[in-house]
């Protein structure tokens, strides 16, 4: 038994000490280097291409395993030119000895650095490898199914631990000449923690990355611990950070700055699926943060849904980020408290935004908003806001003074007649179908409460129907564009009733002509895309109806009475009357044709006259042409004096003639007068008459008494 013993162990001694020798002894008696030309020859036959090596090969065994490259290159395609297909400058690769004993592989730190792949496409659509891609396509395809048998022998390993990877100064090219396309990667590095299965991994990387077409310069920026499932199904990365600047004639302000961070990311191939959590952007001064979850990620139709909130950013910096002109607007201070939150679904043809807040200034919008098809650009929307001032929003610029039209303002005025008014473009497009609702807006100095929108647009036709309550009283249209053809339409029927119209004319234009209770209907229609060819167009109907108003800035009293004074040659008598004409009702109906309203019932009561008026707007020349028969009717002392009690019961016409600017109004007291001496006359006559007659009578009856 000691006898075997000692043989074994003889044996052993034996062994280690030949494998001692080979550790020490074959390195110095084989060199790699000298099989350089046969691994040269092997690679020409194999791909038809010229690899290079300079310098030496190293090679060490004990007590580690190590293969050490210099500059080593791959020569390019025939017909892709002189720079080659791929470079590394060196490449130092170690492996432990003993524990390769024990089926565990340990390895050093890989570094590769210096690499350079070139790839192209020509014109004809041929790649600078489809010479090497074609030599492995000459192998029997293997069933995608069958699983790859194990080599007869062959053992798994027990482990498998790497230092790390160190890739340095690595440079890809990507060149289509076909596409015109060219992509670097620039300066690659990447560095990673040491490698071990089930184990996390610290990653690093930069890079430059470099576009022709759209031309882009930019550098990124990765960091994070990645762990991977043994069968590579499945990714976590936690810590994430990414940062990309770019710089750009393309990108939007000629630079684009963005960094992304993650507590973590979870992607799963076998699944499809992926997850970020407390997820944080920022770009363009906006700070986004939140959370994203994926499904189905590479098939034809990915679902994405998540929760994300915009913190409150100055709109006017981004949009001179973004390279335009600050907006000009008569509120300096507006646009600069944006925010906004919302519940995120996406597919790759839509988006839907829930439980949407969103924050303007002073305005907030809650609501639902989605985009149902991407390629149709379909809307759907179901929004609220609570007030909005958009006066704050227009053009910054007071009223113009009031002064001779000069030809600059005449061609200006002339243009924006001539403007388009509606961008036809965009309405052919538009797809929408939702709600608005408003509770207080103001514009144009209009306070308008309590607004609902409803909107259908499809293929140029736009349906608006909106009702709002304002001025004590409502409001409900409908209007009808169809830019559909090649000459838009325009179709509008509204409806006001009960509007107190004073306080909203004087809101609207500074003044008001006209005070009352109102109830008013509106039918038109138009062809054209102008203000002007609107107005020549212009065809319908209207009626209206003013009770316990006021035609404010003309007293049509006072107008009889100057004309009166004026007629019989005496001065104007003074009064400090306001100047505007009372009145319990005021009704009317107009037909517009081409642009002319015509009115021919105009009815207007009061205790002290009886209006009526026929005539005609002309609204293209911006004229008036229009007749008002006012009778007296009741007592005006107080308002005019006795003479004014001569023309009781007279009907005196007043032409209201001009420009919509300034018109101006003209009693006709010739004709008033001429009649009021005919009836007199007539009256003296009869009078006259009368008194000849009695006397007469008186004669007769004293004769006739003589007699009896």
């Amino acid at each position: 038994m000691k006898k075997l013993i000692k043989i074994i162990f003889g044996l052993l001694v034996v062994v280690f000490v030949v494998i001692i020798a080979a550790v020490v002894i074959l390195p110095m008696v084989i060199s790699p280097n000298d099989y350089k030309p046969q691994i040269i020859e092997a690679v020409k036959q194999q791909t038809g291409r010229d690899l290079v090596i300079e310098g030496d090969i190293g090679l060490s065994v004990f007590p580690k395993i190590g293969l050490n490259l210099g500059n080593t290159s791959l020569s390019n395609a025939a017909g892709f030119g002189e720079q080659a297909f791929a470079s590394m400058q060196a490449v130092n690769i170690q492996v432990a000895l003993m524990p390769l004993l024990d089926k565990k592989v340990e390895m050093d730190e890989i570094v590769l650095q210096g690499l350079s792949l070139n790839l192209q496409r020509n014109k004809a659509g041929k790649t600078n490898w489809d010479d090497l891609a074609g030599k492995a396509s000459e192998k029997p395809a293997k069933d995608k199914t069958e699983k790859p048998a194990k080599a007869s022998g062959a053992q798994e390993l027990e482990s498998l631990v790497i230092g790390g990877v160190r890739i340095e100064d690595a440079n890809i090219l990507w060149q289509d000449d076909q596409q015109g396309q060219r992509y670097e990667i620039k300066a690659f590095n990447l560095v990673s923690g040491p490698l071990a299965e089930g184990e996390p991994v610290d990653i690093e990387m930069k890079t430059r990355f470099l576009s022709a077409t759209p031309k882009v310069d930019g550098q990124l920026q990765l960091t994070a611990v990645v762990q991977a499932d043994p069968d590579g199904s499945r990714f976590t990365l936690t810590d994430l950070k990414f940062s990309l600047d770019a710089k750009g004639d393309t990108l939007p302000g000629g630079k684009a700055q963005l960094s992304l961070s993650a507590s973590q990311f979870l992607l799963s191939l076998k699944e499809q699926t992926m997850a970020l959590s407390e997820l944080n952007v920022q770009a363009l001064g906006l700070d986004i943060k939140g959370a994203m979850n994926g499904k189905a990620i590479m098939a034809d139709n990915p679902q994405f849904t998540g929760k994300l909130a915009i913190a409150e950013f100055n709109a006017r910096e981004l949009i001179k980020a973004l390279g335009q002109a600050e907006p000009d607007m008569a509120d300096a201070k507006a646009l600069t408290r944006v925010s906004a939150s919302f519940d995120l679904a996406a597919t790759s043809s839509s988006a839907r935004l829930q439980n949407l807040v969103a924050t303007m200034d002073d305005t907030k919008l809650t609501g639902v908003f989605a985009l149902t098809d991407f390629a149709s650009q379909a809307m759907t929307f179901d929004l609220n806001v609570d007030q909005i001032d958009l006066d704050r929003y227009m053009p910054a610029g007071g009223q113009p003074t009031e002064q001779a039209p000069s030809k600059k303002a005449a061609t200006s005025t002339a243009s924006a007649a001539e403007a388009p008014l509606f961008p036809v473009e965009t309405l052919r497009k538009l797809n929408a179908n939702g709600t608005a609702r408003i509770g207080l807006l103001k514009h144009m100095n209009l306070k308008v409460n309590d607004i609902v929108v409803k909107v259908k647009a499809n293929g140029g036709k736009v349906n608006v129907k909106p009702n709002a309550s304002l001025y004590q009283g409502k409001f409900d249209g409908d209007v009808n564009i169809d830019a559909s053809r090649q000459t838009p339409t325009l179709k509008v029927n509204s409806n006001l009733q009960g509007v107190q119209i004073e306080p909203l004319l004087k809101d609207l234009q500074g003044e008001a002509k006209l005070a009352g209770t109102t109830n008013a209907k509106l039918n038109i229609s138009a062809v054209g895309n102008s203000q002007s060819a609107v107005k020549k167009t212009l065809n319908g109907n209207a009626n209206f109806s003013f009770k316990d108003g006021a035609l404010v800035g003309v007293n049509i009293a006072k107008v009889i009475r100057e004309g009166m004074a004026k007629f019989q040659g005496k001065p104007a008598p003074t009064t400090n009357e306001p100047e505007k004409t009372d009145f319990s009702s005021l009704t009317g109906t107009a037909k517009i044709t081409d642009g002319v309203v015509n009115n021919q019932d105009f009815n207007m009561q009061s205790p002290l006259l009886r209006v009526t008026g026929a005539g005609k707007a002309d609204l293209v020349k911006e004229n008036l042409d229009y007749l008002l028969k006012a009778s007296i009717v009741g007592s005006l002392q107080g308002q005019g004096g006795a003479d004014l009690e001569k023309l009781k019961g007279v009907t005196i016409p007043v032409r209201v003639s001009g420009p919509f600017s300034k018109p101006s109004y003209k009693p006709d007291l010739s004709a008033a007068l001429s009649d009021t001496v005919k009836q007199k006359a007539e009256e003296k006559v009869e009078e006259k008459k009368q008194e000849v007659q009695q006397k007469l009578e008186d004669k007769l009856k004293s004769k006739l008494k003589g007699l009896f």
